[in-house]
């Protein structure tokens, strides 16, 4: 039975925020929100950068095709969220509960995910031009076509990750310090990692 979500102005979203207010779980925010455009945003990246230790919870909610760069939400608790089509270029997410989101299709260009927890997340077609993946756990989680150029990936996890169609793979970072474990690719993705790598078990699929 489909989950019934609460419909909520961005607005509305950023005044409860800065009133104190945690608990957005299955939320609907209006499609394609401007952050940028709307009162209050500076001050909002103000309060979440004070509050920076305080979880945010969102859990099953739906924030599509928002527009927040440079929006801080480390330690953000939540499952099942999705930020599909999203402008999130520099946004911050250290440390945050990832697990199943969706970001398919954003723009996450220097995007910080040190340490998040991404497992099963869909970040097909996304933009991770210039990220920082650093200690990050993508266990089977969906990369098919993504932009990977300039990311860095110390220590990060892609255990069973789908990896197909990645692009700039050659020109990511620390890719020896990754752990590799039935990571899902393609023929060509396995050559280029077959190049950079002395270690790796890959799972061929066309």
């Amino acid at each position: 039975m489909p989950l019934s979500l609460t419909p909520l102005c961005g607005q509305e979203f950023i005044t409860k925020v800065l009133q104190g207010e945690r608990d957005f779980r299955q939320i609907q925010l209006e499609r394609s929100f401007d952050f940028t455009a709307a009162e209050g945003y500076s001050s909002l990246l103000r309060y979440l950068e004070r509050n920076s230790r305080q979880k945010l919870l969102l859990t099953d909610s739906e924030l599509r095709h928002i527009r927040a760069p440079g929006m801080l939400l480390p330690r953000l608790d939540g499952e099942r969220v999705n930020l599909e089509s999203s402008y999130l270029v520099e946004a911050q997410f250290e440390e945050a509960d990832l697990s199943q989101f969706c970001f398919r299709g954003a723009d996450l260009t220097g995007a910080h995910f040190g340490g998040a927890q991404l497992s099963q997340a869909i970040l097909e077609q996304a933009v991770l031009v210039n990220s920082y993946m650093d200690g990050a756990d993508l266990a089977e989680a969906n990369l098919k076509k993504a932009r990977l150029h300039g990311s860095s990936w110390e220590e990060a996890s892609l255990s069973r990750a789908d990896l197909r169609g990645v692009r700039g793979l050659e020109y990511c970072q620390h890719l020896e310090s990754v752990t590799w474990e039935e990571t899902v690719v393609s023929s060509k993705e396995r050559d280029c990692l077959r190049r950079i790598l002395e270690k790796g078990r890959f799972v061929v699929r066309e």
